[in-house]
């Protein structure tokens, strides 16, 4: 039996006044060049999922996590090379997606860049990365 490697990864969704936290891929980026995409990166082994959210967040933002919805907002799955034929990740991918409610601490954003606060409901006009669009369409149908 073949074994396939699948990335699992966490996302934040910050949102304060009905906007959303949002960053842009670097242009040089090998995966998703010049997408909008939420704070957030892979989980390392034998981490938790929560442990993952606000570490990344912590490394992606500079915000402590202070608290976030007990259940994931949602989980989206791709297979590898259906998503964007540009992107070098050939990888499998799991990610979940959590709303954070509450956060401290100076803004410090790195990795991703024109970090910025989003109308949620106008950010479906931006090129973002299939799974910022996935969580926001359903953050939008629940909330």
């Amino acid at each position: 039996m073949e074994m396939e490697l699948v990335v699992p990864f966490v996302s934040g969704l910050l949102v304060e006044n009905g906007r959303v936290l949002l960053g842009k891929h670097p242009i040089q980026a090998k995966v998703y060049p010049g997408f909008f995409d939420l704070p957030g990166g892979k989980i390392e082994p034998c981490e938790s999922v929560e442990a993952a959210l606000r570490r990344e967040i912590g490394e992606e933002t500079g915000y402590t996590v202070k608290a976030f919805l007990p259940q994931p907002l949602a989980v989206f799955h791709f297979h590898r090379g259906v998503m964007l034929s540009t992107a070098t990740n050939a990888n499998t991918g799991l990610g979940i997606c959590y709303v954070v409610k509450r956060w401290s601490g100076q803004f410090k954003g790195s990795e991703l860049t024109n970090w910025g606060w989003f109308d949620v409901s106008l950010t479906l006009g931006l090129k973002l990365t299939p799974w910022t669009d996935y969580y926001i369409r359903c953050y939008l149908a629940i909330f």
